[in-house]
């Protein structure tokens, strides 16, 4: 069934999606150009950086890092693996039978 009243959209239609494109298209690309290019060069410097200083590291010695950080983070309550909550709970008692 159709609308008993019209709406705007029928009669006008902004053709907005255009209107955006031209202005960053066409005049801030490139009139920022050389503001983008001068930003470019320090952040592909830190990044790469970065970069070589991660791939630098064996894994395994970064996994064992982060591992550790981690649990320094959590505090002490944190224990290393389930083998020593058992031994602490066998040496606090816990574990003998009366």
């Amino acid at each position: 069934m159709a609308d008993p009243l019209p709406r705007p959209s029928d009669l006008l239609t902004l053709p907005l999606d255009d209107w955006i494109e031209w202005l960053v298209k066409d005049q801030m690309v490139p009139a920022l150009r050389p503001v983008f290019q001068a930003l470019q060069w320090p952040v592909n410097q830190i990044l790469g950086g970065f970069e070589v200083t991660l791939l630098a590291i064996p894994f395994l010695v970064f996994l064992a890092a982060g591992c550790a950080v981690a649990w320094r983070v959590a505090g002490r309550n944190v224990r290393s693996s389930p083998a020593s909550r058992w031994c602490s709970w066998i040496s606090s008692g816990s574990g003998r039978r009366a």
